[in-house]
């Protein structure tokens, strides 16, 4: 990884801004409320792209793909057979995510039954791979995942701007009316267009180069219904480890969290106390019915006058018990499968456009 030996400017800081809010308004609006220009707007929005500061993915409802179980696992494997785990979990169609760090892996697994979770799980014991970890498994519903990989809010707080647009931004959205039912089978048109989408957004194969923004202008209109209707959703993901610090401050360090909720908890209340009294913002908040799973980032802040939050860890103990942390320094942690959801798709009969 190459060292960044400069700072953010401020219109760098607006421009990455206004990729992870993401709305829905126009963007001549946008600009005039971020104060761009289009031509500066347009030129740092190339550079963040090809700098990997930012990259572009399309998010199914897992529910559309009759895969509504995700599986989260940490993994602190022994040394001498970290080769192997990796190998099958980058065999496995079904992991979407997976990083690697000094002594940690971390996968996200989409699965059409919940067992599969806990089988997966047993195969890596019984082959003597694992040194310690846990697993998590959900079911993929409203409320189960509030926050999946949106980092407007921890942008937001890092670069001391008032305000969110869209953060959080769960998987899985609510129904917009109470008699709205979830999705069936696809039909061809809709499995050409998931197709589609996550193949437009999948990283090029061949030599890695700039990681293109992958927005709606130009969609088909099968692809577009589907982001109208919200059963896939677009995210601009950050990648804080490749981004110079603006004015000292840096989100490095990534900290994953696992706790099993006491009687009585509710992870609404837990949220809002870590975004409001902490002044934590997670991009990742996973609430199963026993365990907890929360991502967070965070870093230095030199030069800026300390914060004055409520003690983070104390306050998830009151929400939480058996807590477990897992951390790494972004350098460190490097993802060979990075949100690559068209993975799923691997194993299904191409279709043509209808």
């Amino acid at each position: 990884m190459k060292e960044i030996t400069r700072s953010l400017t401020e219109q760098e800081v607006r421009v990455v801004g206004f990729l992870l809010e993401d709305s829905a308004e126009g963007e001549r609006a946008r600009l005039q409320r971020w104060q761009l220009p289009r031509s500066t707007y347009h030129h740092i929005r190339r550079r963040a792209y090809a700098e990997g500061w930012v990259y572009d993915r399309y998010l199914p409802d897992p529910r559309l793909l009759a895969l509504p179980w995700v599986s989260f696992m940490l993994v602190r494997p022994f040394a001498d057979w970290t080769g192997p785990l990796l190998g099958a979990l980058t065999r496995d169609p079904q992991c979407v995510h997976l990083v690697t760090g000094p002594n940690l892996v971390f996968s996200i697994h989409w699965d059409g039954q919940e067992a599969a979770g806990q089988r997966r799980w047993s195969l890596f014991q019984k082959a003597g791979w694992v040194a310690g970890g846990t697993r998590i498994t959900l079911e993929a519903a409203p409320g189960s995942l509030p926050v999946y990989f949106d980092y407007e809010g921890l942008w937001a707080h890092l670069v001391d701007r008032p305000g969110v647009s869209a953060y959080p931004r769960a998987l899985v959205r609510g129904m917009s009316s109470p008699g709205e039912a979830s999705p069936g089978p696809m039909t061809s048109r809709q499995a050409w267009a998931v197709r589609y989408l996550l193949d437009r957004a999948a990283p090029q194969r061949g030599p890695p180069g700039p990681r293109r923004p992958g927005g709606a202008f130009g969609l088909p209109s099968s692809a577009r219904r589907l982001l109208e209707q919200g059963w896939v959703s677009h995210r601009t993901i950050l990648a804080p480890s490749a981004l110079p610090p603006y004015q000292g401050r840096t989100a490095h360090r990534t900290y994953i969290v696992v706790g099993t909720p006491r009687p009585g908890a509710r992870a609404e209340e837990l949220f809002q106390h870590l975004v409001g009294e902490c002044r934590v913002f997670p991009f990742l908040f996973a609430a199963g019915p026993d365990r907890w799973l929360i991502g967070a980032a965070g870093g230095s802040r030199d030069g800026a006058p300390p914060e004055a939050r409520r003690p983070v860890l104390p306050t998830l103990g009151i929400a939480c018990q058996d807590i477990e942390i897992f951390e790494g320094d972004g350098a460190s942690l490097v993802p060979q499968i990075d949100h690559r959801y068209d993975r799923l798709l691997a194993g299904r009969s191409p279709i043509e456009a209808p």
